[in-house]
């Protein structure tokens, strides 16, 4: 049998620019899972300074847990406490948040959903005035 012409399928480009819309939602379930985890947000818990005697962790008390700020992983616990390091720590804050990170893990994306549905007319017309200035392969909302 004879091999028929077909109709080359048309690649599609791949999407250009950064949208402004999913890197909110992005943050935003960042910032759950650092609360529910670290008791603190993102930035802080990237660059913060680690506070003696708090809840919050910060990267610095996990990667580095000698020196000051760091005392409260690393005191001897008294016997029987189970208190072994930075792990205890985010289990207590996990039991205190967790419940509250769950719902917000499925609320936001469904929030940014109906949100961008609703906001569907205005979020083209943005886009298109963007790639008027040329400015589309770079962001977009």
């Amino acid at each position: 049998m004879v091999k028929r012409k077909t109709k080359r399928k048309t690649r599609r480009s791949k999407q250009k620019g950064v949208s402004m819309i999913g890197l909110a939602e992005t943050y935003l379930l960042m910032n759950v899972a650092t609360q529910a985890m670290f008791r603190t947000n993102p930035v802080n818990f990237l660059v913060g300074e680690p506070l003696a005697g708090s809840a919050n962790i910060t990267l610095r008390e996990i990667l580095t847990p000698q020196g000051k700020g760091f005392d409260r992983f690393y005191d001897n616990p008294s016997i029987g406490s189970g208190e072994l390091g930075a792990a205890t720590y985010i289990m207590r804050n996990i039991r205190a948040n967790g419940f509250n990170a769950a719902i917000q893990f499925v609320t936001i994306p469904l929030a940014f959903k109906f949100g961008k549905e609703i906001a569907k007319p205005a979020i083209s017309r943005t886009n298109r005035l963007l790639a008027k200035g040329n400015i589309a392969n770079t962001v977009k909302l």
